[in-house]
């Protein structure tokens, strides 16, 4: 079994309502997790589990977007990897990567993962 952890975090701006942040980035979690939320100032912070995980590559999956997710995963450096979401898919109930932060207005939702995540997406990406 893997100690998969994964780290969703996103920016508040000034003009935007905390707990709308707070709810595009929940609405990434997988609810068979128990995410422990941090509401800063200027960030919010989820940590979550494999189901969300688990979630998140099935998602993939489901748009044919295997190949450029593991890129993008494989990108990481020094045993942490980082994928970007736009939050304001995310904030309507869709799970959408973005290449760059500018493919979210608002700024995307990062997700952190260790190497444990990252062999777990490789054993459920075949």
């Amino acid at each position: 079994m893997f100690a998969v952890k994964v780290i969703l975090s996103a920016e508040i701006h000034p003009s935007e309502d905390p707990q709308k942040v707070r709810q595009a980035v929940l609405n990434i979690v997988d609810p068979r997790d128990t995410p422990e939320v941090s509401v800063h100032e200027d960030m919010v912070t989820v940590r979550a589990g494999e189901f969300t995980l688990g979630r998140i590559v099935e998602s993939a999956k489901d748009k044919n977007a295997i190949p450029a997710f593991l890129k993008l995963v494989n990108a990481g450096r020094g045993g942490v990897h980082r994928l970007m979401f736009n939050r304001q898919a995310a904030h309507a109930g869709r799970i959408i990567m973005c290449d760059d932060p500018l493919e979210s207005p608002l700024g995307p939702i990062y997700l952190s993962i260790n190497d444990e995540a990252l062999r777990y997406i490789i054993s459920h990406t075949k």
